[in-house]
């Protein structure tokens, strides 16, 4: 009943098809599965590429006719209006990313080449999406400060369209009240896969404004490091939600993908699409672990491009500072979340576990499998399991416990 072409790969059938044939593009066939039903057909039809004839007499009708070029974006425009349709659909028609967009150039430093994001129709971004100016400043001074700090600032526009594409393009859809077909997800996966992503946007919306107006206002006097500081406890306060979780979030999102075929279908349609640059949801997510480490970076050259008497390297130094504070924060708490971690994995693991082993400052530190020489307690090559936790030791044998408290 169906032909499904991939579009991207075949720009023309090497056949010509049964009339009785739908010939429609793969979102189709991933929309259906996303919903549950059949999509409606008429919005998903490929179209064959222009004819030789077609071309030859639009190449006439342009040089035979004045204001060819309006006539022919009338003919366009008509065209577009004949064909839509108001079919049903599980996702609203895609439209394309503006040229206004196109400022960032990515950096060695941040990896981040997607493309940025454009405004996806049918959806409302969470209040902290921000719309932002689309205007590369140019001042007529190009020092190689200006230049870092231009890169500083078109890799930060581009890490906000990146987080606002996760929010617009998958986060807000699978929150979507009155799906077709009920939730794809439950609440409790799209919170741990998403996490702290809203708030992190939230921040570097403002750390963009700002550095966008000094971009705009530049000289070489003003002060970057200042915008970094301002904002340095807004970014402890949300990245350790985030980065700690993160294994996590792409844990959920691998067993979501394999188990539900309707969030497979959901993630097939989207991160086709040119926003998210032919990356999957799982590598749009790590850019939060990637950023802090970035702007380090790149403020260590912007450091290196400051005069000695420019007020601004000191204040570069704390901001730099500050970041690295950040960081050690990240990592000394993801660290004890993962000790706690694996102590709840030993508790849920060993049936019978002792209740009072159970204590929110305790940690595991080791795990050892080992065979009893014999004593009072179990019989010669019994298999015993060690437990070493931060202030107590567990020793388990045939289903029995023995815990042995510990003094500084």
């Amino acid at each position: 009943t169906h032909l499904v072409v991939e579009e991207s790969t075949v720009k023309d059938l090497p056949f010509e098809p049964l009339k009785k044939l739908y010939v429609v593009k793969q979102e189709w066939f991933w929309g259906s599965i996303q919903m549950d039903a059949r999509a409606g057909e008429s919005m998903y039809l490929f179209e064959k590429s222009e004819s030789p004839g077609l071309k030859k007499s639009v190449s006439l009708l342009s040089l035979n006719t004045p204001n060819s070029n309006r006539k022919r974006r009338r003919l366009k425009e008509t065209l577009a209006q004949l064909t839509r349709e108001t079919d049903m659909s599980p996702f609203p028609p895609r439209k394309r990313p503006s040229a206004e967009h196109s400022l960032s150039i990515g950096s060695l430093l941040d990896i981040s080449n997607t493309p940025e994001s454009s405004t996806t129709s049918g959806e409302t971004p969470k209040p902290c999406a921000r719309p932002s100016k689309n205007s590369t400043p140019l001042p007529l001074k190009q020092s190689a400060r200006w230049q870092v700090a231009k890169e500083l600032y078109q890799t930060e526009s581009n890490y906000v369209d990146i987080l606002t594409t996760i929010i617009q393009l998958f986060q807000v859809p699978l929150e979507k009240e009155g799906q077709l077909g009920g939730p794809i997800l439950a609440q409790e996966e799209i919170k741990t896969i998403f996490g702290s992503i809203p708030d992190i946007l939230d921040v570097h919306t403002k750390i963009k404004e700002d550095l966008e107006d000094l971009m705009m206002n530049w000289t070489e006097s003003r002060s970057i490091g200042d915008i970094i500081l301002k904002y340095s406890k807004d970014l402890l306060k949300t990245y350790p939600p985030f980065v700690n979780f993160f294994e996590m979030s792409k844990e959920t999102i691998t067993r979501c993908e394999k188990q539900k075929p309707r969030f497979h279908a959901f993630l097939k349609i989207n991160q086709a699409k040119p926003e998210c640059g032919r990356q999957s949801l799982a590598e749009l997510l790590i850019r939060p672990v990637q950023r802090l480490p970035s702007v380090a970076l790149l403020l260590n050259d912007i450091k290196k491009h400051t005069a000695e008497e420019n007020p601004d390297k000191i204040t570069l130094e704390r901001a730099i500072e500050s970041l690295k504070e950040v960081m050690t924060h990240i990592n000394e708490d993801k660290r004890k979340t993962e000790a706690q971690r694996q102590f709840f994995d030993v508790v849920y693991e060993v049936d019978g576990c002792p209740a009072n082993l159970l204590s929110s400052h305790r940690s595991l530190v080791q795990r050892l499998e080992t065979v009893a020489l014999g004593d009072d307690l179990c019989d010669r090559g019994e298999q015993v399991t060690l437990f070493l936790f931060n202030d107590c030791l567990e020793v388990r044998w045939q289903y029995k416990y023995t815990i042995v408290f510990m003094e500084d």
